[in-house]
């Protein structure tokens, strides 16, 4: 509820107002806001799916992890190991080893692939910029591919894991955001004016919407405590109650609720698919 009520609703009127007339803002407002939708849908679907495990679980029923810490991937490949497993893991037992998988030529295996992105896409519904969502990121697993199995590859592996790991995880993250882009485009127009205006240094008005900025902040210490759980969990585990922990967090994310949920709370973003 936190996720969704505190996170994503009070993000969803800035981008919401940015992709209505994208020409009036200035480049670094669009950067801020395409930043801004990729928090807001991650929250707002991770948020959902872990109300239905909840909900579930109350019944005594186990639903599977539906998301692990998607945006601290290296690889478009791990992104889609760590974003909506449940789709993800659909469309490769049900698309891409039906079609071929990798059994086939390299050739057969990158048009799979890529068949198999295109339809995840278009499940989306039917739309150009949903296709075209789909393609690229087929393009970008099939890319992934193809450098893994290059001789710079196994030259760069050799560099500092702490450098490599690093420009790994930026390449991907820019990549995924800019990926939203025509995923959030209610058309072909939008999406071109957002693109050519952020690349272009566009001025225009400058939105520094504060809420986004602070919810951002929060989101990536979230990642970054998430990184370091291995270091302070089991010291938590050894000195402290885990129950009381957990029943403090509880409290906090009530009284986070209470105190700051959207005033107009938005639709969950899944339900239109």
């Amino acid at each position: 509820m936190l996720l969704k009520l505190v996170v994503a609703d009070n993000i969803a009127p800035f981008v919401d107002k940015i992709y209505q007339d994208p020409s009036l803002y200035s480049w670094d407002t669009l950067a801020l806001a395409s930043v801004a939708y990729a928090a807001q849908i991650f929250c707002d679907f991770h948020g959902y799916t872990l109300m239905a495990i909840g909900l579930a679980l109350c019944l005594g029923i186990r639903l599977p992890e539906n998301f692990r810490m998607p945006y601290i991937s290296r690889s478009l490949s791990e992104f889609w190991h760590r974003w909506h497993i449940s789709l993800s893991s659909w469309l490769r037992d049900y698309l891409y080893i039906p079609l071929g998988g990798s059994r086939g030529t390299k050739w057969r295996t990158q048009a799979n692939l890529l068949a198999t992105m295109a339809l995840g896409g278009l499940w989306h519904g039917a739309s150009w910029t949903f296709l075209l969502w789909g393609c690229l990121h087929g393009a970008g697993l099939i890319a992934h591919k193809q450098w893994e199995a290059s001789p710079l590859a196994h030259l760069v592996a050799r560099w500092p894991n702490w450098f490599v790991g690093s420009f790994s995880f930026l390449l991907t993250f820019l990549a995924v955001i800019l990926l939203w882009i025509p995923f959030r485009s209610p058309d072909w127009k939008t999406m071109l004016l957002i693109f050519s205006r952020l690349f272009s240094g566009a001025d225009g008005i400058r939105w520094w919407h504060t809420q986004s900025i602070i919810l951002l902040t929060g989101l990536a210490l979230w990642h970054v405590l998430y990184g370091l759980r291995r270091s302070y969990v089991p010291y938590l585990m050894k000195y402290g109650n885990m129950k009381e922990i957990h029943g403090v967090l509880c409290f906090v994310a009530i009284l986070v609720i209470v105190l700051f949920a959207a005033v107009h709370s938005s639709p969950f973003i899944y339900f239109q698919f």
